[in-house]
C-alpha cells in the first residue's frame, strides 16, 4: 500500500500537553477508518510542525482521516521508504546479478 506524509504546521499556542491529549483521542477515531492506518507521527521539538506517516490508497482517504482527527494538511507527499534493510538488500541482489553474470 502507498505511504504518505503530511505535514502541518502547528498552531502557536499550542502546547505539547494540548496535542498530546488531541493524539490520544484520535486513537478512538482511526479504527474507524481502517483503509487508512497511521502508523507514526514526528513532532518538531520547537512545536512549529508535525509529520504524520500514513498508510493509504490514496490522498484522498489521508485528508478524509485528517477531517475525521480535525488536524489540518499543510502538505501531503507520497513517498518510498528507504531503509538500511532494503538497500542492504538492494546491494546483495546487485551482487547476486554481477557474479551470475561472471560465472555465465
Amino acid at each position: 500500500m502507498p505511504k504518505f506524509i503530511v505535514e502541518w504546521n502547528l498552531p502557536k499556542d499550542l502546547t505539547k500537553d494540548k496535542y498530546m491529549a488531541k493524539k490520544v483521542k484520535s486513537l478512538d477515531i482511526y479504527p474507524k477508518i481502517p483503509e487508512c492506518k497511521w502508523e507514526a507521527t514526528f513532532l518538531a521539538d520547537d512545536m512549529s510542525k508535525c509529520y504524520c506517516v500514513y498508510d493509504a490508497p490514496d490522498e484522498e482517504t489521508v485528508r478524509k482521516a485528517r477531517e475525521m482527527v480535525k488536524s489540518d494538511v499543510d502538505l501531503l507527499a507520497a513517498v518510498d521508504e528507504i531503509t538500511p534493510e532494503s538497500l542492504e538488500k538492494q546491494r546483495d541482489e546487485e551482487n547476486a546479478g554481477e557474479e551470475q553474470q561472471a560465472a555465465g
